[in-house]
């Protein structure tokens, strides 16, 4: 069961307070922790909520969904862009693969993310901010655009196997229902998330395991196509989404920078500087 939206949003209000009361009233060096953890929570906790509204808000344009995903296959048929009905029926030849792709679109999606923002929180603390505002910016822009409904192939193209439905698991029931809105194909957010782990990965890590994150991200836009959740042109719409989150995080960080500090919070750091009389 996942978390209704009301919930995540009255959970961002409480952290919220909870950060703006522990910056007014600073916690001892040892207790600070909670309130950088209380200001992550924050963000994501918005960042599902709105999720989860934009499909609530989207989910009953069904007519304008369906039409404009028929645009979409056209405008992709005019930049002759690879039929997605070509790259389904190649995997289909192998229930194995399918099944894989299957329970890839699920566990690559919210569980993966989980596991890197842990990961980057607690091995790589310095470059978490950037990534965290990539992610948000991205995510928050692509749900903005996801209020225009646009029905996924599955739903609006008559050739197209909807193949969690055919071969499980099923995360989406006949009624709109399931753990994401179905009318909110454009752009994809499995893609968004999934290039921004792996522009992440890459960028941090500097050994040869660098690469399991753009092999995640070529992973997942395979993934949604083949499954009939995406078209080419939601995983292509992700990629200037993740581009101006970096600008936005590059852009923040330098102004930051150029912001003197001003912080009151003890310093065990800062050696004791001598006074000359």
């Amino acid at each position: 069961m996942w978390l209704p939206w009301q919930y995540a949003a009255w959970l961002a209000v409480g952290l919220a307070v909870t950060v703006a009361v522990m910056r007014v009233r600073v916690p001892p060096r040892r207790w600070l922790w909670v309130r950088d953890l209380a200001q992550e929570a924050a963000v994501f906790s918005v960042l599902y909520a709105t999720w989860l509204l934009v499909g609530h808000v989207s989910q009953g344009d069904t007519s304008n969904a369906v039409s404009r995903g028929l645009a979409l296959f056209r405008l992709e048929r005019t930049v002759h862009l690879p039929s997605e009905e070509w790259v389904q029926q190649i995997a289909l030849h192998s229930h194995l693969i399918i099944k894989a792709a299957n329970w890839y679109y699920i566990v690559g999606h919210t569980p993966v993310m989980g596991i890197f923002l842990v990961w980057l929180y607690v091995r790589h603390r310095p470059d978490f901010a950037r990534w965290r505002t990539v992610l948000a910016v991205g995510s928050i822009v692509g749900e903005v655009i996801q209020l225009f409904a646009v029905a996924p192939p599955r739903l609006a193209l008559f050739h197209i196997v909807d193949t969690m439905r055919l071969y499980g698991p099923r995360v989406y029931s006949d009624d709109g229902a399931g753990f994401a809105p179905q009318l909110a194909a454009m752009p994809s957010l499995h893609c968004v998330w999934a290039i921004t782990t792996g522009a992440a990965v890459f960028s941090i890590v500097k050994s040869r395991w660098r690469w399991i994150g753009p092999a995640h991200a070529v992973a997942t836009v395979l993934v949604v196509v083949v499954t009939g959740n995406h078209y080419w042109l939601d995983a292509l719409a992700a990629v200037p989404l993740v581009l101006l989150g970096l600008a936005v995080a590059n852009a923040s960080a330098y102004l930051w920078r150029r912001v003197p500090s001003t912080s009151t919070e003890p310093d065990e750091a800062s050696p004791a500087v001598p006074v000359r009389r």
